[in-house]
C-alpha cells in the first residue's frame, strides 16, 4: 500500500503505461486496416494489454475491429438507453402506483454498463465476464421493458 504513495513508483508505472500505449499505436501505424491479429500484442510485447481497451483492440484487430466493437458497445448501449426510456413511459401512463422497480432496474444496469466503458480506458475489463453478463442483463431488460408497456398500454385501452 505504502508503494502506492512513493512518487518514483508512480511516475515509472506511468512512465511504463506510457510505453505500453505508444506500442500500440505504432503496431496500428504498422497495419491499420486488419491490425496485428488478435492476442498478438501479448506475443509482441510479453504483456496481456495497454491498460486502454479500445487502443488495444485498435493494434490487434486494425479500425475494422474497432468499428465492429464500438458497434456492439453502442447497440447495447442504446438497449439501455431504451429500456430506461420505456420503464419510465410505462410508469407515467399507468393509473396504478409506478413500477419504479423495473425503471430502477434499468437505470441501474445502464450505469453498470457505462461505468465498464470507462473503466475501458485505463484496464481492460471488457474482455471478463461481467461486462457481457451486463450485456445480455440489458438487451433482455430492454425486451422486458417492452413487454411490460405494452401490458400496461393494453389494461389501460381496456382490453
Amino acid at each position: 500500500v505504502l508503494a502506492r504513495f512513493n512518487l518514483g513508483e508512480t511516475q515509472y508505472s506511468d512512465q511504463a503505461h506510457l510505453r505500453l500505449f505508444s506500442q500500440a499505436i505504432e503496431f496500428f501505424i504498422m497495419r491499420p486496416i486488419a491490425g496485428i491479429g488478435w492476442a498478438n500484442y501479448e506475443a509482441r510485447t510479453g504483456v496481456l494489454h495497454a491498460h486502454n481497451i479500445y487502443i488495444t483492440i485498435l493494434a490487434e484487430t486494425g479500425i475494422i475491429g474497432l468499428a465492429l466493437w464500438l458497434l456492439l458497445s453502442g447497440s447495447v448501449f442504446l438497449h439501455g438507453v431504451r429500456a430506461v426510456r420505456i420503464s419510465q413511459r410505462a410508469d407515467v401512463g399507468n393509473a396504478s402506483p409506478p413500477n419504479s422497480f423495473l425503471r430502477y432496474w434499468n437505470l441501474g444496469l445502464l450505469a453498470a454498463f457505462v461505468s465498464v466503458l470507462v473503466n475501458n480506458l485505463f484496464q481492460v475489463s471488457a474482455f471478463f465476464g461481467f461486462a457481457w453478463l451486463l450485456a445480455g442483463l440489458i438487451i433482455a431488460s430492454h425486451f422486458v421493458s417492452v413487454s411490460e408497456s405494452e401490458g400496461t398500454s393494453k389494461v389501460g385501452m381496456g382490453s
